[in-house]
């Protein structure tokens, strides 16, 4: 680039603006003086990339139910938990043990350090990482949610990239030992879907699922160069959505993603083990349920994410969000508690595929039922479920672990818990316009807050390249 002819100032002399031509003054003065480049201890840095969990800014760490009859030194390096996963802290330099407890205060964590101390880490504090003070960014948990509570996981999910393993015995050894060896010699095609929609027609919650989850999604895959020629939509509308079409599809691809919506087993209400053993499954467009001894056959892509847009496909509560929204003995209210009376749990489904000699990366699921207001908006006649579109492509498919690809629908709940924050307070004032938007908000926040993440939330589909 050439100099300029003049230099202006928009210093005003009192009759005229300070300008003058570019002479050899100007090159003397522009290397006149020496410029240091300033100290980058003086400067913040770049911000850590939060893909990576094994930087000490972001960290990976497991979280365990605290029991005090167990060392301090002991909890540190999680010497109470099974030898695997001692191993997987190990292998993750010497990862944060972080314990829980219900009668730590709420919103906090303790910490057990090897070099003997221990800190209470609050989660408001937002510090990130594997120091002093910080909570690392990914947690799994460690145990069932009846040792560390669903509402521990939606709490922690807010602000961190949370998962949970609640394996034990081989089930436990065959994940994690899957997850320290990055799935090596699995047949998963990085750039292959499966999407299996149940539609049940126009009274049924199905269609609805089919046309704001699985179309919008499979319209996504389908336009992407990379991913166009290897999605497989099975489209309750076009085609009957049996399990033998989902099993078929699976074999023939081995696609790294699932994706599926239906109505998930929630019964026979009757019979509490019949229900326990099935509880969550996703019921096909026959009304059978998917045979898991077939799944678990050659069928199944080990290292696979699967998300199963169902009722309970990641598991029940105790205490049903819901519990009261509908008359007492009508069909919902019997479904729900029900449920509850099975205790917290997860699912059968994602137990066994995570714990399988071939285990899947992650399940992404839902702990409580999904009702139609969750899925389109009442007020504006739209779906809801963008978040979902960005975790399962734009978030997984730009190499994401699946922890921070659902970042989108932690958002959402967050978003969704503040508004129905304030139209309660209204409602509260007997604003009465706000009734059906405060009931609105409030169904979808239990929704999406109720999302969550099995398996560890580092996993990513190995994207080529």
């Amino acid at each position: 680039m050439n100099w300029p002819a003049k230099l202006q100032t928009n210093g005003w002399t009192g009759s005229t603006a300070a300008a003058e031509p570019v002479g050899d003054e100007t090159r003397r003065w522009l290397f006149r003086d020496r410029i240091d480049r300033p100290e980058q201890h003086l400067l913040p840095g770049d911000p850590p990339d939060e893909r990576n969990w094994a930087d000490a800014r972001v960290g990976w760490g497991l979280v365990m139910r605290d029991d005090p009859d167990v060392p301090a030194e002991t909890k540190a390096r999680a010497g109470d938990a099974p030898l695997i996963v001692q191993q997987l802290v190990e292998a993750r330099d010497n990862a944060p043990v972080l314990r829980w407890d219900p009668a730590l205060p709420l919103g906090t964590l303790r910490c057990y350090r090897r070099d003997g101390t221990d800190e209470l880490l609050q989660l408001a504090n937002l510090h990130h990482g594997t120091g002093s003070g910080a909570i690392p960014k990914y947690l799994l948990l460690l145990g069932s949610p009846d040792r560390l509570p669903w509402s521990l996981q939606y709490e922690l999910q807010t602000s961190q990239y949370v998962g949970r393993l609640a394996l034990s015995g081989s089930g436990l050894d065959h994940y994690v030992t899957a997850l320290m060896n990055g799935w090596s010699g699995t047949v998963t095609e990085a750039l292959k879907t499966v999407i299996w929609a149940v539609d049940h027609g126009s009274d049924d919650i199905t269609e609805l699922m089919r046309d704001a989850i699985a179309k919008p999604l499979h319209l996504r895959f389908s336009a992407d160069g990379d991913l166009n020629s290897g999605c497989r939509f099975i489209d309750g509308r076009a085609e009957t959505a049996t399990a033998g079409k989902l099993l078929e599809a699976l074999e023939a691809a081995h696609p790294s993603l699932i994706v599926s919506t239906s109505h998930g087993m929630t019964g026979p209400l009757a019979d509490p083990d019949a229900m326990s053993a099935s509880l969550g499954i996703p019921v096909d467009q026959a009304e059978g349920l998917l045979p898991m001894d077939d799944l678990l056959g050659p069928a199944m892509p080990g290292g696979a994410i699967w998300y199963a847009h169902a009722c309970c496909s990641a598991g029940g509560d105790a205490q049903t969000a819901y519990s009261g929204l509908l008359p007492e003995g009508g069909d919902v209210d019997r479904l729900l508690k029900a449920v509850a009376g099975l205790g917290a749990r997860t699912a059968p489904m994602p137990d066994r595929l995570l714990g399988t000699a071939n285990p899947i990366r992650a399940f992404i699921g839902h702990v409580e039922p999904t009702f139609d207001w969750s899925v389109k908006s009442p007020l504006a006649g739209t779906p809801m479920t963008k978040a979902i579109e960005a975790a399962l492509y734009e978030g997984l498919f730009v190499g994401n672990p699946v922890g921070m690809a659902l970042k989108s629908c932690r958002d959402v709940a967050s978003s969704l818990g503040s508004t129905v924050a304030e139209a309660r307070r209204r409602y509260g004032r007997r604003d009465t316009s706000l009734n059906g938007e405060a009931l609105a908000c409030r169904l979808m926040w239990s929704d999406w807050r109720s999302l969550v993440l099995l398996g560890d939330p580092t996993a990513r589909i190995p994207l080529p390249g």
